[in-house]
């Protein structure tokens, strides 16, 4: 009896060290695929060891995450619309937290507003804090960028970043699936406009 025990327990064992290794394996390619894809999304631009480690943290924590189809937005006018109403095919967004500070993005943002003209209308997002809604929208729309919309206080699309003073983006399809996320670090800006021609040409739009 204790020799059928010790068999079962062995058995046991073994079964739970290979599933253990195959997930080993399973999320070991993933984080190699994530990085091979993360590379060429850069293209060989360089980065600090620290700064290159905070951009692959949260690139591969986030691709393929689903938003929560029930976030609301708000257009200048204060309509509200869910989120899932807004995107009806794979779209460009970029974030803009509520601490951030524009004059130490200022650069950063005139980057964006020099590209955007090259992405379809329905494709390209800029997302706010409701509480800077009208501000930003006057910049934005100013220089025809018209999909500017906001997002309440204590909502959040992503809850870590949405707290942060550096704006961030990604590539979202019409499922809600996130894929490509980049923090726009404006001490970084030779690395965002290496990061906005890699997704322009996901979109088939090429900068």
């Amino acid at each position: 009896m204790k020799s059928c025990n010790c068999f079962l327990a062995l058995g046991a064992f073994s079964v739970l060290l290979i599933g253990s290794l195959i997930f080993y394996n399973v999320l070991n390619e993933k984080t190699k695929n994530n990085y091979q894809a993360f590379e060429m999304l850069l293209n060989g631009s360089r980065l600090k060891y620290n700064i290159l480690e905070k951009q692959f943290y949260f690139f591969m924590k986030y691709n393929d995450f689903y938003l929560n189809n029930s976030i609301c937005l708000t257009d200048s006018i204060r309509n509200k619309y869910k989120i899932k109403e807004i995107i009806k095919n794979k779209s460009f967004v970029m974030v803009i937290p509520e601490n951030t500070c524009n004059l130490c993005n200022d650069t950063l943002l005139y980057k964006v507003v020099e590209n955007a003209y090259k992405f379809e209308k329905n494709q390209f997002f800029i997302i706010v804090p409701s509480s800077r809604l009208r501000e930003y929208y006057y910049f934005f729309n100013q220089r025809n960028i018209p999909n500017i919309y906001g997002i309440d206080s204590g909502l959040f699309l992503i809850n870590e970043l949405d707290n942060s003073l550096i704006p961030y983006c990604f590539l979202i399809d019409e499922k809600l699936k996130l894929t490509n996320l980049f923090l726009a670090d404006a001490r970084n800006q030779e690395i965002f406009i290496q990061y906005f021609k890699s997704i322009s040409y996901a979109l088939n739009v090429g900068i």
